[in-house]
């Protein structure tokens, strides 16, 4: 561990001391994290497992962060579950750790985008069933030419507008 000690080196020869040397020496704190990462890509997942290693004689107490942008924010999760940052205009997804020398932290960030493709195929669907269910016939009514006399309406005449959008030809339609 990092301090502050004395080192006793002390010569002898039988049981008569030859030399004796005293020396003070002092060991320095640091910090040496390295990371290494693992991806496993399937269809639409992809998960990517982090090993942080502190190989320095110091615990290290800080975040650690992956670069993350706007739009693979929103389908990604981890586990410990990690908090957005942004740093000189650049995304991450960071997560405060604590990590005893000697000892390794493990971190799986994991993006999915089946949800995304959920969302356009409901859409689609959503878009199919409107145009196979709507009506086929749209009618519109309005009124024009409106004429009054004695302090209400005399006359008026009814404009009924009637469209086909379906693909079969219409017959017989009557107004009532």
């Amino acid at each position: 561990p990092p301090g502050a000690d004395t080192l006793v080196v002390t010569v002898l020869k039988g049981n008569k001391t030859l030399d004796t040397e005293v020396h003070h020496f002092e060991i320095i704190r640091y910090q040496d994290i390295i990371r290494s990462e693992k991806k496993d890509k399937k269809l639409l997942k992809s998960s990517s497992t982090y090993t942080y290693t502190n190989k320095g004689n110091f615990p290290f107490d800080g975040t650690v962060k992956v670069e993350n942008n706007l739009l693979d924010g929103l389908f990604t999760s981890s586990s410990p579950r990690g908090f957005s940052a942004k740093e000189g205009g650049v995304r991450f997804l960071a997560l405060k750790a604590h990590i005893e020398p000697g000892e390794e932290f493990i971190w799986t960030v994991t993006r999915n985008y089946l949800s995304l493709v959920v969302i356009i195929a409901l859409l689609i669907l959503s878009v199919a069933l409107y145009y196979l269910h709507r009506a086929p016939v749209v009618l519109q009514k309005s009124f024009s030419n409106m004429v009054m006399r004695e302090g209400g309406v005399s006359e008026f005449k009814v404009i009924i507008n009637i469209r086909n959008r379906g693909k079969e030809q219409l017959r017989g339609i009557e107004v009532v």
